[in-house]
């Protein structure tokens, strides 16, 4: 996937930017994952924030951000109970108001990652989200 900053009529829901930035990727599908994203690989960088991962794929997570990110900027995600700990690279970026859609791409394999090769969302995952928030569906593409 190459480069993308994407600008246009502003949606009236951050999710919403985010779902703009999902069609870019096929087979997005939507979650609502609650993380922490920090700048950095090690996760003690001073620039971070809590966010949700509102869509993914077997490769990439998509979250709103306020942080100051560029692209190829590194960052690491991590869910309240750690098991989901993934750094990424931002590979898109959709702007919003301040905030920014961010697309990141996992740099290492992540295997109790909630979606599979096979499109399929395993709900068995733990990502620190209540159970109904651990539903999903397809995105619109």
């Amino acid at each position: 996937m190459g480069k993308a900053v994407l600008e246009g009529q502003e949606p009236s829901e951050p999710a919403e930017c985010v779902e703009e930035l999902a069609r870019f990727f096929p087979g997005a599908m939507q979650l609502r994952i609650p993380v922490r994203v920090c700048k950095g690989r090690s996760g003690k960088a001073t620039s971070s924030e809590e966010t949700m991962i509102e869509f993914g794929t077997v490769d990439e997570v998509l979250f709103v951000s306020g942080l100051p990110l560029d692209f190829e900027d590194i960052v690491r995600i991590r869910n309240a109970n750690g098991s989901l700990d993934i750094v990424a690279e931002i590979i898109a970026m959709h702007l919003y108001h301040d905030k920014m859609a961010i697309a990141a791409k996992f740099l290492e394999g992540v295997p109790n990652w909630i979606i599979k090769a096979d499109g399929q969302a395993t709900p068995e995952v733990h990502s620190g989200a209540e159970d109904s928030s651990m539903k999903t569906k397809s995105a619109a593409v």
